[in-house]
């Protein structure tokens, strides 16, 4: 199907973007992996189930402290970060190098999940 390669392409497009971006993966609410290019030693399922969680549990803290709706989530390690932006029907994970400049990722991040919207919907069109 067309906009399933779409996704796939769109996906890699923001992993080419840095050197400092180690993978990205579209998850859905619940933490299942629509598509995802993240490096052979990262267990896809395992993460995305985390970011779900973790988006969920963002989610749930915005309602509670009544500030409106969650759009992003960032999670720093020693070694890299990982950062979670909400889609329509999915969350956008990226995982990157320490060092990496966030502001350029955030910006791709918010360009792509504009871009991801629109080819989502029109596949739950068909």
């Amino acid at each position: 199907m067309a906009g399933d390669d779409t996704l796939s392409e769109k996906l890699r497009s923001i992993v080419t973007l840095s050197d400092g971006i180690m993978g990205a993966a579209l998850v859905t609410s619940d933490g299942f992996a629509l598509r995802s290019n993240l490096p052979a030693d990262v267990d896809v399922e395992v993460l995305c189930a985390i970011s779900g969680l973790v988006g969920a549990s963002s989610a749930k803290a915005s309602q509670e402290l009544r500030q409106g709706a969650m759009s992003k989530t960032v999670i720093e390690f020693e070694d890299g970060k990982l950062l979670l932006e909400q889609g329509n029907e999915f969350v956008l994970m990226v995982l990157t190098k320490a060092d990496t400049n966030l502001g350029m990722v955030r910006l791709a991040m918010r360009r792509l999940v504009v871009s991801l919207n629109e080819v989502i919907e029109e596949l739950l069109e068909l």
